[in-house]
């Protein structure tokens, strides 16, 4: 029975560090594709009910950290009815949680979409959705940190998305650069505030705007 537990936690190890990989190859065409986009609808996958209780993760919290990010890089998210109406292009986000077995590790992957309107060389007046640019990345992490880990490398796959958008929507940056800087003042105003209230306290240390 040791032996056999000492097995099973050498290959969940192994599996460990083997599946913590990020894939992103978007080739310059595939890039190229986002320019004059203006915004975009998020689609967010569902999560198997079993395993958002076994974690206390569930899809509306990656949507919103999606919109989010999305928003403070100063792109434009769209509410359903606008993007089903106009066939707006939308981002979609794909989080699927496996537990196999008594294991206490739970391993993720996560997959990252952006879908628009394509023409099909062969018969130009046919108009499809379609996947133009996409990362993925599969990992692992203990229960009590899984959410927290997930949300995380979501966020680090958005990251990805983010900066090929704004290297071909160089106009976007501005708004990102405005976004940062209107967070930036009101917590400088908050401390102001608090200094008039409570003079004795210490300003806060000024952080960096984390522009890329």
């Amino acid at each position: 029975m040791t032996s056999k537990r000492f097995l099973s936690a050498l290959v969940a190890m192994t599996l460990t560090l083997l599946l913590t990989v990020p894939a992103h190859t978007a080739s310059k065409d595939q890039i190229k594709s986002f320019e004059g986009i203006t915004g975009m609808e998020v689609e967010v996958a569902r999560l198997d009910e079993d395993i958002k209780e076994k974690i206390k993760l569930d899809e509306n919290q990656i949507r919103v950290d999606t919109e989010l990010k999305l928003r403070m890089a100063g792109i434009k998210v769209l509410s359903r009815e606008e993007g089903s109406s106009a066939q707006e292009p939308f981002l979609y986000v794909n989080v699927s949680v496996d537990k196999p077995g008594d294991s206490p590790i739970f391993y993720y992957s996560i997959r990252i979409e952006f879908w628009q309107i394509v023409y099909l060389e062969q018969k130009p007046i046919l108009r499809l959705f379609a996947p133009t640019w996409q990362t993925s990345r599969i990992g692992s992490s203990g229960k009590y940190h899984a959410p927290e880990e997930i949300r995380n490398r979501v966020k680090d796959e958005l990251d990805k998305f983010i900066n090929d958008y704004l290297s071909v929507n160089p106009s976007q940056k501005y708004l990102k650069f405005r976004n940062c800087l209107v967070a930036s003042l009101k917590v400088r105003q908050k401390d102001l505030e608090c200094r008039a209230l409570c003079p004795w306290t210490k300003p806060r240390q000024k952080e960096p705007l984390g522009l890329s």
